[in-house]
């Protein structure tokens, strides 16, 4: 969904997400690209994941790498969580676009994007389990002041009227 989303707003011909050893999604248009590209891509994507930088492979190169549509850049950006890659997005487009910079730092930018997303999902799941064991902290304190609580009645009936406690 995320790729599907990014193909759209970004007007890119096709963008994967990986993590470290597989392509975990991929837009709509991707499928056009073929499995073997992501194959042939997997060296970059690897030096990417060793740099922690950006890459982009020009036209030409890309070429080279058998993607089945013409003039296609390609840009790798590592997607980082607490400091380690955990994986990239991979962002095609046309070479005629805008300069190469500025798509390179957008790449980058969404990379960024999806790492921070990652981090916050991170701290909300980290919220939740702290308040699920505050949880069973005073569920633990409630069950042995219960428990307390009925032994002391039966207690006191026992001393007051033994046929009452019995029944």
């Amino acid at each position: 969904m995320v790729a599907n989303i990014i193909e759209q707003k970004a007007d890119a011909q096709a963008v994967f997400v990986s993590s470290l050893t597989d392509i975990i999604a991929s837009s709509k248009r991707s499928h056009r690209l073929g499995e073997q590209t992501t194959i042939n891509f997997l060296t970059h994507i690897s030096e990417v994941i060793k740099t922690k930088k950006a890459k982009l492979l020009t036209a030409k190169e890309t070429k080279q790498l058998q993607v089945k549509i013409d003039d296609l850049r390609c840009h790798i950006a590592p997607i980082i969580r607490q400091q380690v890659v955990i994986g990239t997005i991979i962002f095609f487009d046309k070479f005629y676009k805008e300069g190469v910079e500025s798509n390179l730092e957008y790449v980058q930018g969404l990379a960024n994007f999806l790492s921070s997303q990652l981090e916050l999902s991170e701290i909300e799941n980290q919220r939740k389990l702290v308040q699920k064991a505050e949880l069973q902290a005073l569920h633990s304190q409630v069950n042995p002041h219960f428990l307390f609580n009925a032994l002391n009645t039966i207690s006191a009936y026992s001393r007051q009227s033994p046929d009452r406690a019995i029944s």
